[in-house]
């Protein structure tokens, strides 16, 4: 504003001042717009709250997951607008409101669902984040989440799988192992130790495999060709027990590229018995 009578000398410096915080305030109102239709478009789901949990904006990602219009949103609490249930851990806090109390970002580690307005449940991952002023002053909170449907499904269904190898490799009667790059037993099941005189698996572990063949040098072959055409199939061979004795077994061998190098997946299958039932019916 202008105080009459004025001079030209303030009149500049007055309109000068005015121009300035325009054209700031216009700065100012296309930077926020910006930020808006960012936020509009991305695909993840965002919620941000006040520094009290009042939901202050919702883009249309998170509309779609939750099931509910921004109108229904927009004003409410946040935990209450974004209900979560944590899996193993009822009581834990809502991230939103952790996030403001502390001041720190929150990750969602847990397996957490996020409940629709259909009372349906729908697995999230994300964060939350707290927003600060220019003097570092927490003045609320952006919650970035998306939809870990499938990501949920390829975990349990990855579980059930590991699940039912361990069963197969731990309790199966065939022999499974596991060489390392420098040849030592790396792992192994308890039909394999047993095949060899022990009483578990984990007594093979770091025993070099070369040493279980009757012939030491083999084992360079059978890790070459391994290597070479990524098998070597079934066949019958011996390997020395630790009791000093040997046992027949039909094995196989797999090649399988891993971070700490190339292993070799064995199978054995112990043909003892076979063995011996078969020179009993030849004595007869």
């Amino acid at each position: 504003y202008l105080i009459k009578p004025f001079e030209s000398t303030g009149l500049k410096a007055a309109i000068e001042i005015a121009v300035h915080r325009h054209r700031m305030a216009s700065l100012l109102r296309e930077s926020e717009e910006r930020f808006r239709v960012t936020l509009r478009s991305m695909r993840e789901s965002v919620v941000v709250v006040d520094d009290q949990g009042t939901v202050t904006f919702i883009n249309p990602s998170a509309e779609f997951l939750l099931a509910q219009p921004a109108s229904s949103v927009v004003g409410r609490s946040g935990p209450s607008a974004v209900p979560l249930r944590f899996e193993g851990a009822e009581d834990a806090p809502h991230p939103l409101r952790q996030a403001l109390d502390t001041g720190t970002p929150v990750f969602l580690s847990a397996r957490v669902a996020a409940r629709t307005a259909h009372g349906r449940f729908i697995p999230v991952s994300g964060s939350v984040s707290p927003i600060r002023d220019t003097r570092g002053v927490v003045t609320g909170a952006a919650f970035v989440f998306r939809d870990a449907t499938i990501d949920r499904q390829m975990e349990d269904t990855l579980r059930a799988q590991e699940a039912r190898y361990r069963r197969h490799y731990e309790g199966g009667l065939w022999g499974m192992f596991e060489v390392g790059a420098e040849g030592l037993v790396v792992h192994a099941n308890d039909a394999f130790g047993r095949m060899l005189g022990l009483e578990s698996g984990e007594e093979a572990v770091g025993v070099s495999f070369a040493s279980l063949l009757p012939v030491p040098v083999e084992f360079e072959y059978l890790n070459a060709r391994a290597r070479h055409s990524g098998e070597v199939r079934p066949h019958e061979r011996r390997l020395r027990k630790f009791n000093g004795g040997t046992t027949t077994v039909v094995l196989s061998l797999r090649a399988e590229e891993t971070p700490m190098g190339v292993l070799l997946i064995g199978r054995a299958v112990d043909l003892t018995e076979q063995k011996l039932i078969d020179e009993r019916i030849q004595r007869q």
